[in-house]
């Protein structure tokens, strides 16, 4: 299998991005990445998963990529692949994406869409990536339901 898994690897941390679970402080982190683009009028943001930098740079941002870079790194465990493989790994989240068929009735109730794309370089330069389309509103506290949830993940050793 090897280089085949980061495929799955791909698809595991777009789709827990997307997710509910995916929280910051017990709020929902596409919802506060929305507020903060708009706020910065940026179309996207982008994640180094590998150096844990971010652009633009940002606390809130640095704190998502921590956990995804943490969530990354435990995905390599459980697959039993090497660090080395990967030479490159990032996630971009366009704020400017066109509605799938499938989300656009959601686009009514829950904000307009965005994606959100892995992509992970192996040692090969062959690229493993994945792409959700979803939709999400800006954070507004006064709407949303805190999680009380305690954070799981430990950062990378």
């Amino acid at each position: 299998m090897g280089r085949r898994d980061l495929n799955g690897v791909a698809a595991g941390l777009a789709t827990s991005f997307v997710s509910r679970n995916n929280d910051v402080d017990g709020y929902w982190s596409l919802g506060l990445l929305r507020s903060f683009a708009d706020r910065q009028r940026r179309e996207s943001l982008r994640f180094d998963i590998l150096s844990g930098s971010t652009d633009p740079q940002d606390p809130l941002l640095a704190q998502v990529c921590l956990a995804y870079r943490s969530a990354f790194y435990h995905q390599l465990i459980a697959r039993n692949l090497e660090r080395a493989l990967v030479a490159n790994a990032d996630i971009l989240v366009s704020f400017n994406a066109p509605p799938s068929p499938v989300t656009a009735r959601a686009a009514a109730t829950y904000g307009p869409p965005f994606s959100c794309c892995v992509r992970l370089l192996d040692d090969r330069e062959k690229e493993h990536s994945h792409t959700v389309v979803a939709h999400c509103a800006p954070h507004d506290p006064r709407l949303e339901r805190r999680s009380t949830r305690p954070f799981r993940l430990a950062p990378p050793k």
